[in-house]
């Protein structure tokens, strides 16, 4: 199964890769990278409401696959943490997304 998933990966890659312009690849373009992180807390019957914040960051100079390694970063840097204290639990879930600065 490991083997298939890297094959079909592999093939992936090189389609989106070839489907792409060289100049997509190439050049470099300023990025704005936005962190939104959710806050849930269960039970619901808390009437504690879902907060939600967001934070951005620029990176300048980057082509489009640096500029998507540098969201991954980012997501690996913050994932999904939950704490329970007693019958509540607390959930604050992360998502990256990236836009080309205008």
């Amino acid at each position: 199964m490991k083997k298939a998933m890297f094959i079909l990966s592999t093939v992936l890659l090189f389609g989106i890769l070839s489907s792409c312009s060289t100049d997509e690849l190439t050049v470099k373009k300023n990025w704005i990278f936005t962190i939104t992180m959710t806050t849930t807390t269960t039970p619901a019957s808390l009437g504690i409401p879902v907060m939600t914040t967001s934070t951005t960051e620029e990176q300048d100079n980057l082509t489009q696959v640096e500029a998507e390694a540098a969201r991954l970063v980012l997501e690996k840097q913050y994932p999904t943490v939950s704490q329970t204290l007693g019958d509540m639990t607390q959930t604050m879930t992360f998502s990256i997304t990236k836009a080309e600065k205008k």
